[in-house]
């Protein structure tokens, strides 16, 4: 292993955490025929894998800050099925658009478990793993998911929408109509929705569409 891989990923190691209803969503940047090709790239689970043994490798005594719950469990450590990432620009307009960026985040599993997030991004055309952290959102994911045990997460997305601070997930974004779930921590987002207004935190998250996203930003 290089030095030069290991001072970076040294530096990555984080501690984490880290208006009109009959407008229509836009959604012709999004390229959702490619994406389960892309999906099932072996160089992008490679990739995911070789960075996780570089980052355990160097882990040392900062594996609770990954969201280890003990030494033992960083050896044991394994990537799951990985997000893809979008960007949302103009939430809740006529011109919103969703993007693909051509970015994965897996999660580091320990016994089915999520424990922290694994970054893969493509340099100088090669995947390769570039950061390790944010075992608040891993929560956070896991727990959106297991609030509904009979979806099909047969592929996954993650859409950050930097207007607002928050991220959202993308129920199988290779389908014309994907659905949406938000996570733990932005489920107040839920009162721009009148259909919702009775919803609690101890009910399972609303499946939402791509059009109740709109109206939602919209009211923002």
């Amino acid at each position: 292993m290089s030095k030069k891989m290991l001072v970076f990923f040294s530096l990555l190691v984080l501690t984490a955490c880290g208006s009109n209803q009959n407008n229509v969503v836009s959604v012709a940047s999004v390229n959702y025929t490619p994406i389960f090709v892309i999906y099932t790239s072996s160089d992008v689970k490679n990739a995911a894998e070789t960075g996780l043994l570089t980052a355990i490798a160097i882990v040392g005594d900062q594996w609770a800050n990954l969201g280890f719950l003990s030494q033992d469990e960083v050896a044991s450590a394994q990537v799951g099925t990985p997000y893809r990432i979008f960007s949302m620009t103009n939430p809740g307009r006529v011109n919103q658009t969703i993007s693909d960026i051509d970015a994965w985040r897996f999660p580091v599993m320990v016994n089915n478990e999520y424990r922290c997030m694994l970054d893969v991004n493509k340099m100088n055309g090669e995947w390769q793993a570039v950061g390790i952290g944010a075992k608040g959102l891993a929560t956070w994911l896991q727990a959106a998911e297991k609030s509904h045990p009979l979806l099909d997460f047969k592929a996954k997305g993650l859409v950050n929408i930097y207007d607002h601070d928050t991220t959202i997930l993308m129920i199988n974004p290779s389908e014309q109509q994907p659905s949406f779930l938000l996570l733990p921590y932005s489920t107040d987002l839920l009162k721009f929705l009148p259909q919702y207004s009775g919803w609690t935190n101890t009910d399972p998250v609303p499946v939402l569409s791509f059009q109740e996203i709109f109206l939602m930003f919209s009211k923002m």
